[in-house]
C-alpha cells in the first residue's frame, strides 16, 4: 500500500526554523522515546517561496528526492491539472515580508491558504491542511 501523498507549502526552510523541524519530521522521522518513528505519510511536492542564502530546503529536496515545484498551484496538483495530494503543510513562518504600521510582519498565510482551498474548488475535493501559524492578527 502507498503511503498518502503530501504538499509542504512554506515560506522558507532554512536550519531550525519551523519547516526544517516540521517537514524535517515528515521526512526523517518522528523522534519518540524508543527511536524515530518512521513518516506514514510521504511529502511529495514542496514549495519554496523564498530561497535565501541560509536556504536548506532545495538540498533538503534533493537529498529525500522531494520534487520542488514554482508554484503552490503545481505543488497541489504535482504539475497537473487537479489536486494530486492528500495533504497539505502549510508552513507559513520567516522569510522576507513587510512589515504593518502596527509593527506586525504580514505572512503571505491567508493568500496562500486561498490558493490551496482554490485548488480544492477547482478539483472538486478537499484534503486535510495543517497551517503551522495563524492566519490573521485578528479575527476580523
Amino acid at each position: 500500500m502507498s503511503l498518502p501523498q503530501i504538499a509542504a507549502i512554506v515560506t522558507e526552510y532554512r536550519h531550525r526554523a519551523h519547516a526544517d523541524v516540521i517537514v524535517g519530521k515528515f521526512l526523517r522521522g518522528f523522534p519518540c522515546d524508543d527511536g524515530l518513528h518512521p513518516p506514514r505519510v510521504r511529502i511529495a511536492s514542496l514549495y519554496l517561496d523564498q530561497v535565501t542564502p541560509t536556504d536548506i530546503g532545495v538540498a533538503t529536496a534533493v537529498e529525500f528526492g522531494v520534487p520542488l515545484y514554482p508554484s503552490i498551484r503545481s505543488a497541489l496538483t504535482l504539475g497537473g491539472e487537479a489536486l494530486a495530494v492528500d495533504g497539505v503543510l502549510l508552513i507559513g513562518e520567516h522569510g522576507d515580508y513587510p512589515w504593518d504600521e502596527a509593527d506586525r510582519h504580514l505572512y503571505p498565510r491567508r493568500h496562500f491558504l486561498e490558493q490551496i482551498a482554490g485548488v480544492m474548488v477547482e478539483s472538486k475535493r478537499a484534503v486535510p491542511v495543517f497551517v503551522d501559524k495563524h492566519l490573521s492578527y485578528n479575527w476580523p
